[in-house]
């Protein structure tokens, strides 16, 4: 019990420490455009157990390839040394599924349900995020 509290006492420390810098950022997140939710997805789904800055890369890669729009195969990019990303199988996999999936997707995320509605749709439907 004493563990837990002390815990507790340094997570609301360090929030009130951040609450400024977590606000700007969650503000930085709004003002992503609707354009851009399809390469913020792919994102999301790159990073688990991958570098950051890889899946950046990555995501260069499949904008300059039109990999929303045109058929691609991310996997190539995912296995490339300079970009490495984990998984790079069943991440490529989800790509494509995504990718078929987007418009659905993107009717609900903009709806106006709450976001832990939405979240929770995203998780159930989505393969690759959780």
């Amino acid at each position: 019990m004493i563990k837990t509290r002390n815990y507790l006492k340094e997570l609301k420390s360090n929030y009130r420490n951040l609450k400024s810098d977590i606000s700007n950022r969650l503000k930085e997140f709004s003002r992503v455009p609707l354009s851009e939710y399809f390469y913020e997805l792919v994102y999301c789904l790159l990073t688990p157990q991958s570098s950051a800055v890889n899946a950046d890369k990555v995501i260069t890669f499949l904008k300059e390839r039109k990999f929303k729009y045109r058929k691609v195969d991310p996997e190539p990019i995912l296995r490339r040394k300079d970009c490495y990303i984990r998984f790079h199988k069943n991440k490529s996999r989800y790509l494509i599924d995504v990718k078929k999936q987007f418009p659905l997707i993107a009717e609900q995320l903009v709806s106006n349900k709450p976001s832990e509605e939405i979240r929770l749709w995203l998780i159930k439907n989505v393969k690759g995020l959780g």
